[in-house]
C-alpha cells in the first residue's frame, strides 16, 4: 500500500550502506517509493553540539528545501510496526487537520507495541518531542519551517530566539512559538529507530573497530525482539 505523501525522503550518510540495506529492505516490504537523499557531513560543528548534529539538522532541511506538496521524512535507521504494511494511512489522515504528523517519537506516553491496525489512532500532541526518524510536514507548513530552521543557523550558540540546535529541538522551538500549529502523533507508534551505531552520538564502545561484528549481531537480535513485539 502506497504513502500517501506528495514527496517522501529516506536520509543516509553514504559511507552507511549497512543502515541503507536496511532501509530499503523494510521500505520494499511496505512497497513505499521513497528518494534517497544523501546527509550532509561536517568536519567542525559550528556552534551545534557536535558536527553529526549539524549535518542531521541541514540534512532535514535539505528535505524541505526539495519538498513539493506534503513530505515524508524518514532516517535510515527506521524500522516499522508489522501492521503498517496494511494500514491505510490515505484513509487515516484524510481529514485530520494537521500540520506536523509523527509516526514514530520518543519522550511521549505512546507505546510501539501495536497488534491490529484498528489500534492505531493519531493524537493531538503540545509537548516535546524527541527524535526526527519518521515525520510529515504539511505542504502549507514548509516555507514557514525553512524560514525558521534558516534563522537558527545565522544565530550564535545561546541567542534567545534560538541558535544552533538539534532538528528534533528546532521543530519543538517552531511549534512552541507558533501554537496555532497542529501537532499530532500516532498511538501506537508505528516506527521506530532500529538498534545500529549511531553517527551522531557514538558510543565509546562503538569506536572498537574489532568489537563492532559482536554489536552488530546484539543490535539485529534487540530489532528482532522489537519486532515480534509490535
Amino acid at each position: 500500500m502506497k504513502h500517501p505523501f506528495a514527496s517522501a525522503y529516506l536520509i543516509n550518510l553514504p559511507e552507511r550502506t549497512d543502515r541503507l540495506k536496511s532501509a530499503q529492505a523494510e521500505l520494499g516490504r511496505l512497497g513505499w517509493d521513497v528518494k534517497v537523499l544523501p546527509a550532509r557531513r561536517f568536519r567542525d560543528a559550528a556552534g551545534f553540539q557536535n558536527p553529526g548534529i549539524r549535518g542531521c539538522f541541514h540534512s532535514h532541511l535539505d528535505c524541505l528545501r526539495q519538498a513539493t506538496g506534503d513530505v515524508l521524512i524518514l532516517e535510515d535507521d527506521i524500522t516499522f510496526a508489522s501492521v503498517l504494511g496494511t494500514l491505510n494511512l490515505q484513509e487515516r489522515i484524510q481529514y485530520l487537520d494537521w500540520d506536523f504528523l509523527y509516526f514514530g517519537h520518543e519522550q511521549t506516553r505512546f507505546p510501539r507495541a501495536c497488534k491490529s491496525t484498528s489500534d492505531v489512532k493519531f493524537e493531538p500532541w503540545g509537548q516535546t518531542i524527541l527524535c526526527t526518524h519518521f515525520y510529515a510536514i504539511r505542504e502549507r507548513m514548509i516555507p514557514r519551517v525553512i524560514s525558521h530552521l534558516e534563522a537558527i543557523l545565522q544565530r550564535p550558540p545561546g541567542h534567545p530566539e534560538g541558535g544552533p540546535m538539534s532538528v528534533d529541538g528546532a521543530y519543538w522551538v517552531f511549534r512552541d512559538h507558533n501554537p496555532e500549529v497542529k501537532t499530532f502523533v500516532a498511538n501506537p507508534q508505528v516506527g521506530w529507530q532500529r538498534p545500529s551505531r549511531s553517527d551522531l552520538t557514538p558510543q565509546g564502545i562503538d569506536r572498537v573497530l574489532l568489537l563492532r561484528p559482536v554489536l552488530g549481531l546484539a543490535r539485529k537480535f534487540k530489532h528482532a525482539l522489537n519486532r515480534w513485539g509490535a
